[in-house]
């Protein structure tokens, strides 16, 4: 949890990262925050509206 209260998901690759929305070339997902070191991701749905694409 940090600092003002939220939480985030746990990183499925490390034990002592989290995961963060990031951008890359295939949209918005999860990235670990101890990236390059480790490489644990998880999509978000698309449901939420945040992973759409651009045109």
């Amino acid at each position: 949890m940090c600092s003002c209260g939220a939480a985030f998901p746990a990183c499925p690759e490390c034990t002592d990262g989290w995961l963060v929305e990031r951008r890359g070339r295939n949209g918005t997902f999860l990235g670990c925050v101890n990236y390059p070191a480790c490489k644990g991701t998880q999509n978000l749905s698309r449901r939420g509206g945040r992973s759409r694409r651009r045109q």
